[in-house]
């Protein structure tokens, strides 16, 4: 017998289940409201509704997952988000509509867990084909648990068909947004083009630059108004023309060249600059950068270009490439014009020392003397105004380089104070030299700059010092192991300086005043040359001085100090200049000037060196073949051949010629012509007019060992 008050309790459980079905076109709420009820009137422990993921794009976010829950009675922590929709329950839902198993059945793996409260039976419902429900019950058994949802089979079936109409509302409604958001993203890209080409052509329109889009053969599709300022075409008028019918025909083959390369690839070009014909005919530069567009299939589409108008500046740069051009050689011109002039003065000049110095030492009488003398004095001044003239020339054209060696402080100091002490004499004059015992005897600088610096200064205090004297002053400031920083002065008590002159003393061509032009002579450029040179041995001249009481010239230099062995000298390179210490020596001379070949000669003969004399380069060559030399004095400027091709073939000869020692003789003073000379193996110079001191010591510099000694050890 029926018991119809159970069978009325399941049809207002059945009614109030179908009446949560279907009150909510949100597939979501739906499920919530649906869940709500059946937990409500079952004993469900939990209970959860997975549907198909493609259907449920809001929430699963469109991916791609199976399946995915929708609505749970109650919160739990799903541990596998998703149900696989090759997992084995579907094959046993296919043709029922529920299937239960205990929690502990493999199975149950494949379905996606939530951390139940516990083991008990779990029951699943197929709802048509859009998902699944899942329920769980703690006390009943799979039989039990069928039992208690087999009647409510009806509201099931009925909720499916409601979840199958929330799903496709949605689905409708997410198309028809989908569409609209389409459609709000067409008309905004539309805007948003619309406004890039306004933007565009405001400043194509308005730009300087004539900004052009070109198709992959070069046609024009867009040209920027600003064609007509700069070529004189309408947009229009040059769109009809091919861009090789404007292009200089000489830089069609670098343009056809960029243009391969853009074609292959190359990103862009910068800065491209050719010649482009105007409407009148005539060519303008222009410069033209080119940036290529290309599309998805990374195939060239066409190019842009941006192109200005450098007309003015090629013609700067031409102009200026010009005066650069003449201003090297005005340069030249003036190198040249130096180094002719140094050697066409220095080569008389040389006669007139060369000969005076050797009839002052061949015992003249007492009433030549004097004259001689006065004529050595004249033309060791006039050398010396040339010497300053050229020096400043040389120093304005940057073109004297610093020679640091090792060098001995203390006899270069006595040397020079010694060289004034006859001038002195003559003026009756003291003339003194203090220098600070501390001071190291071997220091590294530049001799020659340093000693013409103080023999500047030196040569200033006596001429302008009429009575009293003049004292050279050396202290240390500092000294360390490696360093010495000295502190040089040139003290006087001669006319002094007036205050309001002392800063334009070291002007080039100044003097305190006309006056003193007039009574002592010089050039003026003394001083200023001083300053240069200290300038580039990093030092800085400093002046002090009383009007009427005397003047003192100072400053600081630091120096570098040498290691022992550098200044270690040959035994035989340190003897005495006595006439035969050179004896045995065979040089051969090579000099086109017969007076300069005289006194040469006279001072080889004093100093018993054989030598052997030519005129031109051709006959250098030819004796130096022709027999064994231990030096050869080469002069550079010869007829016929000049000394450095006449080097140069020496060196070419063979073994012997190759390690000769070859010396330029020069009367140019300028660098190059040094520079030159060594390049094709001249180990040394001696300048023009002759120092006897200096062809002595640099013909014992390069004398071979075995001279000389054999020399010594036959006298003794």
């Amino acid at each position: 017998m029926r018991d119809d008050s159970l069978i009325s309790e399941q049809h207002e459980i059945l009614i109030s289940l179908l009446t949560h079905s279907g009150q909510s076109l949100d597939s979501k709420v739906n499920c919530d409201h649906f869940l709500g009820a059946l937990v409500r009137y079952l004993p469900i422990d939990h209970a959860s509704i997975w549907v198909q993921s493609h259907r449920l794009a809001d929430i699963c976010g469109g991916r791609v997952c199976d399946f995915h829950v929708i609505s749970q009675s109650a919160p739990q922590e799903i541990t596998e988000g998703c149900i696989p929709e090759n997992s084995p329950v579907w094959e046993v839902l296919k043709d029922r509509k529920f299937y239960s198993f205990r929690t502990s059945d493999i199975a149950f793996q494949y379905i996606g867990q939530e951390k139940l409260p516990g083991e008990g039976t779990v029951v699943l419902c197929r709802l048509n084909t859009y998902g699944i429900l899942k329920l769980f019950f703690v006390t009943q058994t799979p039989e039990e648990a069928e039992a208690s949802v087999s009647p409510y089979l009806p509201a099931l079936e009925q909720f499916a068909k409601s979840l199958a109409g929330s799903i496709a509302y949605e689905k409708l409604g997410w198309e028809i947004e989908e569409r609209q958001f389409v459609e709000r993203r067409l008309m905004q890209a539309q805007a948003e083009s619309q406004e890039r080409e306004r933007l565009f052509r405001i400043i194509s329109e308005n730009a300087k630059d004539v900004i052009c889009l070109h198709q992959p053969n070069g046609d024009f599709v867009y040209i920027s108004p600003a064609i007509t300022r700069l070529l004189g075409y309408k947009p229009q008028e040059m769109m009809m023309k091919k861009i090789w019918d404007v292009v200089h025909p000489e830089d069609h083959g670098f343009l056809q060249n960029l243009k391969t390369r853009i074609e292959g690839g190359q990103s862009g070009v910068n800065d491209i600059q050719s010649r482009i014909k105007n409407a009148k005919g005539e060519y303008v530069w222009m410069e033209t950068s080119i940036k290529p567009i290309l599309g998805e299939d990374g195939i060239l589409q066409q190019f842009q270009t941006l192109s200005r108008d450098i007309t003015f500046r090629k013609e700067a740069e031409t102009a200026l490439i010009e005066a650069k051009n003449k201003a090297e050689e005005a340069s030249k011109a003036k190198a040249d014009f130096l180094s002719t002039m140094s050697h066409e003065i220095r080569t008389p000049m040389n006669a007139v020392i060369g000969l005076t110095h050797i009839l002052l030492q061949e015992s003249p009488r007492e009433d030549q003397v004097e004259a001689l003398s006065t004529l050595h004095f004249s033309a060791e001044n006039l050398l010396s105004l040339i010497n300053d003239i050229l020096d400043f020339s040389k120093i304005e054209a940057g073109k004297i380089n610093m020679e640091y060696r090792p060098l001995q402080l203390k006899t270069l100091l006595r040397g020079i104070v010694q060289t004034f002490e006859p001038k002195a004499s003559d003026k009756n004059i003291l003339l003194s030299l203090s220098v600070d015992h501390k001071i190291p005897e071997w220091v590294i600088s530049d001799q020659v700059r340093l000693s013409q610096v103080l023999n500047n200064l030196m040569g200033n205090a006596i001429k302008f010092t009429s009575k009293g004297g003049v004292k050279l002053i050396v202290d240390v400031e500092n000294i360390t192991e490696h360093q010495a920083r000295l502190h040089f002065r040139v003290r006087d008590t001669g006319i002094g300086i007036p205050r309001d002159k002392q800063r334009n003393i070291f002007d080039r061509f100044t003097q305190a005043s006309t006056s003193t032009t007039r009574k002592y002579g010089g050039t003026g450029l003394g001083l200023a040359i001083t300053k240069r040179l200290l300038s580039m041995m990093e030092s800085e001249i400093q002046l002090s001085s009383v009007l009427g009481e005397g003047s003192e010239f100072h400053f600081y230099m630091d120096f570098k100090l040498p290691k022992a062995e550098a200044t270690s000298t040959n035994g035989r390179k340190k003897g005495d200049h006595t006439s035969d210490f050179l004896q045995g020596l065979k040089v051969l001379v090579a000099e086109d000037n017969r007076v300069n070949r005289m006194i040469v000669g006279r001072f080889l003969k004093k100093w018993k060196i054989r030598a052997d004399f030519v005129e031109n380069g051709v006959e250098a060559v030819e004796k130096a073949q022709a027999d064994m030399y231990d030096v050869i004095l080469m002069d550079l400027h010869m007829p016929e051949m000049d000394g450095m091709e006449a080097t140069r073939l020496i060196k070419e000869q063979d073994v012997h010629n190759r390690e000769i020692p070859i010396i330029a003789l020069t009367a140019s003073t300028m660098t190059e012509d040094r520079t030159a000379a060594a390049s094709v193996g001249m180990i040394d110079y001696i300048a023009k007019p002759f120092d006897p001191t200096d062809l002595f010591s640099k013909l014992n510099k390069y004398a071979p060992e075995n001279i000389t000694l054999a020399t010594r050890l036959q006298k003794g």
